[in-house]
């Protein structure tokens, strides 16, 4: 249908620039088609949910900081595990003492996030971050596209890796005073030997047939990168090759300086999504008549 001098967002607009207030709660998340049946979360899930969002508020860090400083006195701890398990308490009790002492460091923002969010959890199998459209594998499996492939990188014993997989579930989470709180749940291809992953200047490829990190399921979708993977009939049915996606308008620009776009071009011109783009941009061109020596690249 044309719909004439009425103006569409972009399909993959997310709803403008974030608003003021704490950052976790100012997401530009669009979520789209609702998962009416999903099955309620466990209480093992929603604690994992719930600690997560609080590891990952800058402004909860001070409260995180303080009670690791009360428990070095404690000797013989994990102390890790313990703040995974007993901070979410301790800090709703100092934010609801503060609260009833009037003090303004309770702001309503932090006591909310404090207490947690309400027991109703609504779940989506699609969203868009950023300009990019992010699907749930099981809304995938209906189409021929990929949107369900993530990278994000994490420590793995000391050590910053990549961290591969795909988005099970979205999670859209409420709080007292109107916050809300998007997140993704996901599964983790197991990289963590040497066997399992391989990598040089122009591919990686990873071994898709084990799970690791089943307790660290969940990322915000701003620490995610979308990738797709593609079979790697080189390595074996299970193994995948991870091309990263390079979305329209949406460009990461480098911090070392090239000398113009063929040095840029060059250093991933064998990736297939590189050869697609390029010939869009020589179609462009043609079509528009654009001088491409005149195009703004990164």
């Amino acid at each position: 249908m044309y719909l004439k001098g009425i103006d569409k967002p972009e399909r993959n607009d997310d709803g403008g620039e974030r608003g003021p207030g704490m950052e976790v709660f100012t997401q530009n998340a669009r979520l789209f088609s609702p998962i009416t049946r999903a099955l309620d979360p466990s209480q093992n899930e929603r604690e994992m949910a719930h600690w997560f969002v609080l590891y990952n508020s800058s402004e909860v860090e001070p409260y995180i900081e303080e009670q690791k400083n009360i428990l070095h006195n404690v000797q013989g701890r994990d102390i890790s595990r313990v703040q995974r398990e007993e901070f979410p308490k301790w800090f709703k009790n100092r934010m609801n003492d503060l609260r009833t002492k009037g003090s303004p460091e309770a702001t309503d923002e932090l006591w909310s996030l404090a207490n947690g969010p309400g027991s109703v959890i609504d779940f989506y199998s699609g969203c868009i971050y950023n300009g990019i459209r992010f699907h749930t594998r099981n809304r995938e499996n209906r189409r021929t596209c990929q949107n369900s492939g993530l990278v994000v990188e994490g420590d793995h014993n000391g050590n910053q890796i990549n961290f591969y997989g795909y988005l099970c579930k979205i999670w859209e989470l409420k709080y007292l005073h109107g916050g809300t709180v998007v997140l993704f749940q996901c599964e983790w291809y197991d990289t963590g030997h040497k066997n399992r992953i391989y990598s040089d200047e122009h591919v990686t490829s990873i071994d898709v047939t084990r799970l690791w990190y089943k307790d660290d399921q969940f990322v915000l979708p701003s620490q995610v990168r979308q990738v797709f993977y593609v079979n790697d009939t080189s390595k074996g049915k299970n193994w995948r090759v991870v091309e990263r996606v390079k979305h329209r308008g949406v460009w990461d620009i480098p911090e070392q300086k090239f000398d113009g776009l063929t040095e840029l071009r060059k250093k991933s011109l064998d990736s297939p999504v590189e050869k697609v783009m390029a010939q869009l941009d020589q179609l462009r061109e043609v079509k528009f008549g654009k001088d491409p020596t005149n195009k703004k690249r990164p």
